[in-house]
């Protein structure tokens, strides 16, 4: 899946623990806004302060999505609700595992390894606020 989170991470510029801790029950209650799939992810850094993560998914995603959690998550995931991303070992991601993803996607295209979720995230944050600044 590590091309997966990898697209994500890019779409979303979300911290990888949002990523990692994505529930398999808050994948499949996601709303539709507009062309979107908003999934609302309540276990990340932040949530104290802002509440849920908002992960957008184009509806092609959503529905590869959809269809590896409904062939290939029963067979492998844990037993307590588990989550969306597993470890090679059918365990739940860790944020870092969700990193290391990233990193490994973006070397085997040909872009070394120099990037992270927090990069991706304060470069996303940084082009906002240049084009619309407070």
């Amino acid at each position: 899946m590590c091309q997966s989170e990898t697209e994500i991470a890019l779409n979303n510029a979300s911290r990888s623990g949002a990523i990692a801790n994505m529930a398999l029950a808050e994948f499949t209650s996601a709303r539709i806004v507009g062309d979107q799939h908003v999934v609302s992810v309540a276990q990340h850094k932040t949530a104290h302060c802002y509440g849920p993560a908002k992960i957008c998914l184009s509806a092609t995603h959503f529905a590869w999505l959809q269809s590896y959690v409904s062939v290939f998550c029963p067979v492998v995931c844990q037993k307590d609700g588990g989550k969306v991303f597993l470890s090679w070992h059918g365990e739940s991601m860790s944020s870092g595992q969700v990193s290391r993803a990233v990193q490994s996607a973006w070397n085997k295209a040909g872009n070394g390894s120099d990037i992270t979720c927090a990069l991706i995230r304060k470069t996303a944050v940084s082009a906002i606020n240049q084009k619309m600044p407070l």
